[in-house]
């Protein structure tokens, strides 16, 4: 079994029931979704926050997956750290999926990548983020879902998902990995057989000659032998420690006073279509001019797209605002107005 195949089968129950506990809190949304990469958050509806990790993506058009730290990626810092986790991981355990920035790849790739980076890092809950052609692929940190341990519901209900995806092989050493890695603890009976110990209950699990799971008894609450052989197994620490990111540096500097303008353009922010949002733009002319607007002033969305094009006020125009009445300023350059910003996955991946 190869290094790839390992994260797989060692993550595999671990992100069942992870992204079902969180799909289940996502179905009391409205859907919706908003992320501001330069935070690194992300909510949807009103009331379900995260913080958002980015991992890479999937196009298409090109059939490929790009990682999020390569070269043509516009972001760096905690957003990307994760991704750029994974990559060192690859380079030691020399997985070349891992450590290349572009290659062939659809979306059932890219999600066993994602499981792949949940076992490396910790983080548990993948959503992705779809806009045409372009699938981005994150890992979110859910408020308040870290704080849910495993109940004998939650890990039975991700061991029957789990094997009904056809996607699981070996079950056996696949629960045993599950176990470690989210603190719970297995003790062994009959033949092949494995007992899984929780506070409020038990259930135990037979396999087949091929490790495949055939049955599962589920008792609560804990009772006789098995609550014996759970208090004989206390303490038990799960194996999967989150890497830590800290978005509080990105925030220290979204709080930093900015120069007064008389437009702010607002930070990065993308709406679950995935466009980013535009800047108002400068009012060309003071509201009390009652003149007729410049031709410049009324091609303004074309100028912001190509600024090169836009022309400068002429010397005439400069001579009509100079009468005996007070003096406005005139209009700011035409290289100062803001430009348009690029898309959310053309800024994020160069396209």
């Amino acid at each position: 079994m190869s290094e790839m195949d390992t994260l797989l089968r060692q993550a595999a129950f671990g992100s069942v029931e992870a992204q079902r506990t969180f799909e289940s809190l996502l179905a009391q949304t409205n859907g919706e979704w908003e992320v501001d990469l330069q935070r690194g958050h992300i909510v949807f509806g009103d009331q379900l926050h995260a913080d958002v990790h980015l991992l890479g993506s999937t196009d298409t058009v090109s059939g490929t997956w790009r990682w999020a730290w390569s070269e043509l990626s516009d972001f760096s810092g905690p957003v990307v750290e994760l991704a750029n986790a994974v990559r060192d991981y690859g380079q030691s355990e020399g997985i070349n999926d891992l450590t290349l920035d572009e290659f062939k790849a659809g979306d059932d790739d890219a999600l066993g990548l994602v499981i792949a980076a949940k076992r490396i890092t910790g983080h548990w809950v993948h959503y992705p983020l779809k806009t045409g052609t372009m699938t981005v692929w994150t890992l979110l940190d859910v408020h308040g879902l870290g704080e849910l341990g495993p109940t004998i519901r939650s890990v039975v209900k991700a061991l029957a998902a789990g094997v009904k995806s056809g996607s699981i092989t070996g079950h056996r050493q696949a629960l045993l990995d599950y176990a470690a890695l989210r603190g719970f603890a297995v003790a062994p009976l009959e033949g092949t057989s494995l007992r899984i110990l929780l506070t409020d209950g038990s259930a135990d699990i037979d396999f087949d000659k091929h490790s495949r799971l055939t049955s599962c008894q589920v008792h609560a609450p804990l009772a006789g032998e098995a609550e014996a052989q759970f208090t004989a197994a206390q303490p038990v620490a799960p194996q999967s420690v989150p890497i830590e990111v800290d978005f509080s540096v990105l925030e220290q500097v979204d709080e930093e006073p900015r120069a007064e303008e008389a437009t702010p353009a607002p930070g990065e922010h993308y709406s679950g279509v995935g466009e980013v949002s535009e800047p108002t733009p400068a009012p060309t002319e003071p509201e009390e001019a009652e003149a007729p607007q410049a031709p410049d002033s009324t091609e303004a969305p074309e100028a912001a797209e190509a600024p090169e094009k836009q022309e400068a006020p002429s010397e005439s125009a400069e001579e009509d605002t100079s009468e005996p009445e007070p003096k406005t300023e005139s209009p700011a350059p035409v290289e100062d107005q803001p430009k348009k910003k690029k898309g959310f996955f053309e800024r994020l991946f160069g396209r």
